[in-house]
């Protein structure tokens, strides 16, 4: 609702956030997928700011984003990958050596995606 608020009614993250006022000590803050302890709190408002921010910045077009794109590659079996800025930044998960059970993928079965893509330049930022 909140995100709907931002992207087409173009109220600001604290507009939207103010309209959960009464419901924001019941929302739990998001965390990662890690099991350890969770080292930083984000909360909805937190996204919202981050949404408003990115469509500040042209990085986020609701006219123009492609649904389809999106759904097909946040897919594990079409390689778990999303842009994080349009035509500049992309994370996906890391490859394998050999494709496992989960479907994720070697670093052989990305490069064409990468060059359909554009992508010129793969910096890993977890494991060696």
């Amino acid at each position: 609702m909140g995100a709907f608020m931002i992207i087409v009614l173009k109220k600001t993250a604290d507009d939207a956030w103010a309209a959960f006022r009464p419901y924001q000590n019941k929302f739990l803050p998001y965390r990662d997928a890690t099991m350890g302890t969770c080292a930083y709190k984000c909360i909805n408002y937190h996204c919202f700011q981050g949404l408003q921010f990115a469509i500040t910045l042209g990085w986020y077009n609701y006219q123009t984003f492609d649904v389809q794109e999106y759904q097909h590659f946040e897919k594990v079996e079409n390689g778990d990958l999303n842009w994080i800025l349009p035509g500049k930044f992309i994370a996906f998960s890391g490859p394998l050596n050999v494709t496992d059970r989960y479907g994720s993928f070697t670093p052989e079965d990305y490069v064409p995606i990468f060059k359909k893509m554009n992508v010129g330049l793969v910096v890993r930022l977890n494991k060696p």
